[in-house]
């Protein structure tokens, strides 16, 4: 092999690691922005926030599985001393903001998800 093809198939491997490393980059950027959405919901959800409450509750209400697993978790906890209903609520809580966070897509359907809610 000649030294212009190994330099050709070098800068051919080098281009394509650092477009592998952008997307990677954009990969992350967006989990960051979707784990940032979630946790901005959980607060706006307690905080009294209603438009986050409203999402949040449809999930949960529209679900029968989330709703299932919000009451088995919270009769689990009663059953414990000391009984921490706060704790087993809020994990469901948590849980739906995550899905809901996970569900956008891209940083404009973050964006649009945090206007509509008022974060």
């Amino acid at each position: 092999m000649s030294t212009i093809d190994t330099d050709g198939n070098t800068a051919a491997l080098n281009q394509y690691q650092r477009e592998q490393d952008s997307l990677d980059d954009q990969d992350e950027a967006l989990r960051v922005a979707q784990q940032e959405l979630s946790n901005d919901l959980f607060d706006g959800y307690f905080e009294g926030n209603g438009a986050c409450a409203d999402w949040i509750d449809e999930v949960i209400l529209d679900d029968e599985d989330t709703a299932s697993n919000l009451l088995d978790k919270m009769r689990a906890q009663y059953l414990k001393p000391p009984a921490d209903l706060r704790a087993a609520y809020s994990i469901i809580i948590i849980d739906v903001c995550d899905y809901l966070a996970a569900q956008q897509k891209t940083h404009e359907d973050i964006e649009r998800e945090r206007y509509e809610c008022g974060l």
